[in-house]
C-alpha cells in the first residue's frame, strides 16, 4: 500500500488555566515528533510544541506535570485520565482513545509487525473532545482478552472424545442357533453398556461438562425393526417359557432367500447429550440433542417349524 506522510501540528499551550504564572518563570519550548501508521496504511507524524515553565515553582508540560500525578493536556491543566464513556487519555497521542482491537491482521501495517498488543482509536483531542481524524495507533502489550469460547463448541469437542458404546448384540435363540417364525426372539446388549457417560473440555476461563444419557436402542432386523428403551433383559439358560422381556422381535418370514440364508441384524444406541458451563460462559447450559453411537452388526437364521402328522 502506498503510504503518505501526514503532518498534524498540535500546539500545546503553556498557560496554566486558573493558576498564576510563577514569578521569575521562563517558558522554554521545543517540538516533539511522534509517528504512527493509521488503519488505512498512512504514516502519520504528529508535531507537538512542548513548553516547559522553568524557575520558581515551574513544571513540565506535554501531558504531565513534574512532581504531579494524573493526566494533563498542558502544563498545570489537569484532565481526567478516563472519561465517563470509558475513553483513556494517551500522552503519546495527545488524545482520548478507545480500544479498537478486533483481531490481529498481519496485512494491516498499523500493527507494525506485532501479533500482540492492541489498537486504539483517538476519540478527541484534549478536554473538548474534538475529533481526531485518522488517529488509530498501536500500543504494545498483551492486548485485550480474547472473546469467550462458545460453550456449545467445547461441548461438541468433549462429545467427540467420549467413548459412545457400540452395543454387543445378544439374541435368544443365540446364533448360530436358529430362531423361528412366530417365536419371540429376545434382544439385548451388555447391561454395562447402558450407562451415562461424562466428559469435559476447557478453553481459557471457560469449561464445559457434558453428560450423555442412553435413551433407546434401535434394532434393525432386515425383516422389520423395533426400538427398546433399555438394554434389554438377558436370557439365561433354564428360564421357563413364562419369562418376559421388554425388548424382543417376532419374525413373520423365513430368511432362506436372503444372502447366506440369514437376516442381517444391526443395533444402535442413542444418547441424550446435555452440557453445563462454568467460568466465563456466554450460556450456562445447553443440549446437543440425541446423538447416535456406533453401529453394531450381526445376523440370524430364521426358519419355520414343521408340523408332523402321525397316523
Amino acid at each position: 500500500m502506498r503510504q503518505m506522510m501526514v503532518a498534524l501540528a498540535v500546539i500545546v499551550s503553556s498557560l496554566s488555566i486558573g493558576l498564576a504564572t510563577p514569578a521569575h518563570a521562563e517558558k522554554v519550548c521545543h517540538n516533539e515528533n511522534e509517528t504512527y501508521t493509521d488503519a488505512r496504511g498512512n504514516v502519520v507524524t504528529v508535531v507537538k510544541e512542548v513548553c516547559v515553565e522553568t524557575g520558581n515553582g515551574g513544571g513540565s508540560g506535554g501531558g504531565s506535570s513534574a512532581g504531579s500525578s494524573g493526566c494533563f493536556s498542558s502544563p498545570g491543566h489537569q484532565i481526567p485520565c478516563t472519561t465517563p464513556e470509558g475513553y483513556h487519555w494517551f500522552d503519546s497521542q495527545f488524545c482520548y482513545a478507545m480500544n479498537a482491537t478486533s483481531a490481529y491482521d498481519p496485512g494491516n501495517p498499523v500493527w507494525q509487525g506485532h501479533a500482540d498488543g492492541s489498537l486504539w482509536a483517538c476519540m478527541g483531542i484534549g478536554p473538548m473532545m474534538a475529533p481526531a481524524a485518522g488517529a488509530t495507533f498501536y500500543v504494545p502489550g498483551a492486548g485485550p482478552a480474547p472473546p469467550p469460547v462458545d460453550p456449545a463448541v467445547l461441548a461438541q469437542q468433549a462429545l467427540d472424545r467420549m467413548p459412545l458404546a457400540k452395543p454387543t448384540i445378544h439374541m435368544a435363540p443365540q446364533p448360530p442357533l436358529m430362531t423361528y417364525v412366530g417365536l419371540e426372539t429376545w434382544l439385548w446388549m451388555d447391561p454395562g453398556q447402558w450407562a451415562d457417560l461424562k466428559g469435559g473440555a476447557k478453553a481459557g476461563a471457560t469449561s464445559v461438562t457434558v453428560v450423555a444419557e442412553p435413551v433407546q436402542v434401535a434394532w434393525d432386523l432386515t425383516a422389520g425393526s423395533t426400538t427398546c428403551t433399555s438394554a434389554g433383559r438377558p436370557w439365561v439358560k433354564g428360564m421357563s417359557s413364562s419369562e418376559k422381556t421388554d425388548c424382543s422381535y417376532t419374525f413373520a418370514k423365513i430368511s432362506d432367500f436372503e444372502p447366506g440364508g440369514e437376516f442381517p441384524v444391526a443395533a444402535t444406541l442413542t444418547y441424550q447429550v446435555d452440557w453445563t458451563c462454568a467460568g466465563t460462559c456466554t450460556t450456562k447450559n445447553g443440549s446437543l440433542g440425541e446423538v447416535e453411537g456406533p453401529l453394531s452388526q450381526s445376523a440370524i437364521h430364521v426358519g419355520e417349524r414343521q408340523s408332523v402328522v402321525v397316523r
